[in-house]
Order: structure tokens, then sequence, then C-alpha cells
């Protein structure tokens, strides 16, 4: 299978991060926890889960989306890997002031 650049990218984040479909995962900072239902993917590096769970106030099914390397795997207890790239175009130079 050919592989090009976006797609390398995409695997490095996987392979970095550790984040699996299904798998149960919970944000700290928010106390929320979920199940992986979405990735959504970054030109700069920049991994992003959606965790489909319920709200703890309502009780009524919840979806939010948190940075990968903020999340705890519930079932370990291990925090996601940082990958390789932080995100953000660190290549380009701001506007001048």
């Amino acid at each position: 299978m050919r592989r090009n650049e976006t797609s390398k990218q995409i695997i490095d984040q996987l392979d970095a991060h550790k984040i699996e479909f299904g798998k149960t995962y919970k944000d700290p900072a928010s106390g929320f926890e979920g199940s992986v239902q979405a990735m959504f993917f970054y030109k700069h590096g920049c991994l992003r889960v959606g965790l489909r769970g319920v709200n703890k106030t309502t009780g009524e099914p919840a979806e939010f989306t948190f940075d990968a390397p903020e999340l705890v795997e519930v079932k370990t207890g291990a925090a996601v890997p940082k990958g390789p790239r932080t995100g953000g175009p660190h290549d380009l130079i701001g506007p001048a002031r």
C-alpha cells in the first residue's frame, strides 16, 4: 500500500498517543469520561479526541472533544503519552507589532 505524507503523519500520531476507538478515557480537569467515538488530526500535529459519555449532572448522553495528551485511560490510569509534534504552525512567523 502506497503511503502519502498525510497517512504517515496520522500513523505517527496514533503510534505516539496510543488512543484506541472504544476505550474509555477521562479528562482530569473536567472529570468527564467516555469512550472514544472520533479522532481529529490537524495539519500541524494536534490530535483531538471525541469522547461520548454521560453528563453526571443531568444523566443525559454527552460528547466532548479534548486534546489527546490531556486524557487518562480509565482502565489503567495511565496518562496518554505526548506525541513527537506539539501542534501549531511552528514554522510560521507571527505578525509584526
